[in-house]
């Protein structure tokens, strides 16, 4: 080691020892028993008693945080259990009687120089916006200039934008470090609001097993909605007790009772008129029974109380082992495939997934027969109630040329079959030929949720082939998914056509490709397998967020921001 590499690191030892930091240190005590902390610093030791059930925040400051250890003590008088740790702790929440839960602050903790190495890797060779963080003046000696995890994360919030973003650092016994970028949108008119939350069905880190369920009470909701005009009535049933619920004809209503086992409970739905009566069974929570037609009813039953078998367990762990190309993501992020094998309920298996599997492509379906089936699939974090899906039939494809301007309309980038017959396929690559003959180009895809994207190559290719000068809009809305996100191909041509993106953010399905049809018994998955390439042109705002339109508008204004811009789009409907 160099001389000039020793000062370096005296001096920011030195700083280190030279100054104060306060830490808040939060003991959660649940389990009713006598808890200590004890804060060691060289030769200064303070301990703090923490009274039962309680709650409380203790506040104090330390010199060094490399040279501090603490002792956490909590038990009966008759068994104690401990453990030490030698970074700061921010958080000890004692859930069980002889075990605990704790967050550390892993920030001060010291860079090895492989985990600089791995960083530097990831974004030189696989980070599509590494050319945007040098144009804002990164360089990646700067990570080799950091000497700690906080001090890396704060390069990061520096010159990372792109969303999502995440780099996890594991300090083994010292906890995990996690950076996360955030989506940002400078649109105002959008009225957009996000959320990034994973609803976790079990909040007390332990597994409830069947037993534990028989014990616990559940209140479970139960719509019951009648469009038949007939009388209807929803009977529960668990053990002895019975309770009928009348519904009257053309009504709609909610029911709220507690069950004590959601396994041990019966549903007999009934209606009809006086001389003839339909009824529908069930053995699972029922959450909406719907009586849609005089002779049958359906109804939504919540699935994720009923246990999981070793069948579906080794299912979905197989499809994500082997075939997901999301699967090196999930294990930056803490994932380990055991964590399947110790889900009890498809509830535990969607938390699970709700918690690492950032992708809406991927879907994982349980299907449990008469019961219903049980879908997992990527929740949007985008909230825009204004954006509204097009009325438009399902596979529309039409063209349409005014005095100025060629339309072409498409919903669906499905594959075409004999059923369901999709002109996208055959007619939108010979399009071009036509299209290029006029001052603008309409592309609309909206409320579109994808399928094949060569027939979108070829269309650009070829206006490019016809050395086309003129204006290219693109029409884009929050239900434009996948294949429909068209600027994920537009934006490689950005260079040779002009062309601007109107409407909303789009629905953001992009992150992965080329997925996979995948069944084994009772489970079936939508698996994909390739990492798609993304414009690095700042447009692209994340998974489920999608891409930032060049001009924001709802359905109802894309006409006029058209006429505008000098399109006439006489006789064209935009709904």
């Amino acid at each position: 080691m160099s001389s000039k590499r020793i000062i370096i690191i005296s001096l920011i030892l030195g700083f280190f020892y030279g100054c104060v930091f306060g830490f808040e240190t939060k003991i959660i005590n649940t389990s009713e028993e006598e808890v200590w902390l004890t804060v060691i610093q060289g030769d200064s030791t303070e301990e703090l008693h923490v009274a039962p059930k309680s709650e409380k925040t203790f506040s104090y400051e330390v010199i060094d945080p490399f040279n501090i250890k603490y002792n956490l003590t909590w038990g009966s008088s008759d068994l104690t259990w401990y453990w030490f740790a030698d970074i700061p702790l921010i958080e000890i929440n004692t859930k069980q009687a002889d075990w605990a839960s704790r967050k550390f602050e892993p920030t001060f903790c010291p860079l090895t120089n492989k985990d600089k190495s791995d960083v530097s890797s990831m974004i030189s060779s696989t980070y599509n916006g590494f050319s945007e963080m040098k144009k804002q003046g990164f360089k990646l000696k700067m990570i080799d200039n950091c000497e700690t995890v906080g001090e890396l994360f704060a390069l990061l919030d520096k010159y990372v934008y792109a969303y999502p973003f995440s780099v996890t650092i594991d300090k083994m016994n010292n906890g995990v470090a996690i950076w996360n970028s955030k989506p940002s949108v400078t649109e105002k008119k959008s009225d957009i609001s996000y959320e990034n939350e994973t609803k976790v069905l079990n909040t007390t880190d332990m597994q409830i097993t069947h037993e534990m369920q028989k014990k616990c009470s559940y209140e479970i909701e139960t719509n019951v909605i009648n469009s038949t005009d007939v009388e209807v009535w929803l009977t529960v049933i668990q053990g002895d007790s019975k309770e009928e619920f009348h519904v009257a004809p053309k009504s709609e209503k909610t029911f709220s009772y507690e069950v004590m086992d959601p396994y041990n409970i019966k549903y007999n739905l009934s209606w009809g008129t006086s001389d003839n009566t339909w009824w529908g069974y069930a053995q699972a929570p029922v959450i909406e029974a719907n009586t849609w037609q005089p002779g049958f009813a359906s109804k939504k039953i919540d699935l994720s109380f009923m246990l999981l078998t070793k069948k579906e367990k080794s299912a979905v762990s197989s499809m994500i082992r082997n075939t997901y190309i999301g699967y090196a993501e999930m294990k930056e992020k803490g994932f380990k495939l055991k964590m399947i094998d110790e889900c009890e309920t498809i509830g535990d298996l969607f938390a699970l997934l709700d918690k690492y599997v950032f992708d809406y492509h991927f879907w994982i379906r349980i299907d449990r027969g008469e019961k219903g089936v049980a879908e997992w699939k990527f929740k949007s974090i985008v909230t825009d109630e204004k954006s509204k899906r097009s009325i438009d039939p399902f596979i529309t494809y039409f063209e349409k040329a005014t005095s100025n301007a060629y339309y072409i309309r498409f919903n669906s980038c499905g594959q075409s079959t004999k059923e369901y017959p999709n002109l996208y396929w055959t007619d939108f690559p010979k399009a071009a030929s036509k299209a290029c003959k006029y001052d603008f180009i309409v592309l609309d895809p909206r409320s579109n949720d994808g399928g094949g994207q060569m027939q979108q190559v070829q269309f650009f290719e070829s206006l490019i082939n016809k050395n086309y000068k003129g204006k290219i809009y693109i029409l884009q809305d929050k239900y434009s998914f996948s294949a429909a996100e068209l600027w994920m191909i537009a934006g490689r041509y950005a260079d040779k056509l002009d062309m601007t993106t109107v409407g909303t953010f789009t629905g953001g399905m992009q992150r992965y490709g080329e997925c996979k049809s995948i069944k084994k018994g009772t489970v079936s998955g939508w698996i994909p397998t390739i990492i798609c390439g993304l414009p690095d042109d700042g447009k692209w705002k994340g998974e489920g967020v999608g891409y930032e339109p060049d001009v924001f508008a709802y359905t109802e204004e894309i006409k006029d921001v058209l006429i505008g811009f000098g399109v006439d789009i006489t006789g064209i409907e935009i709904q």
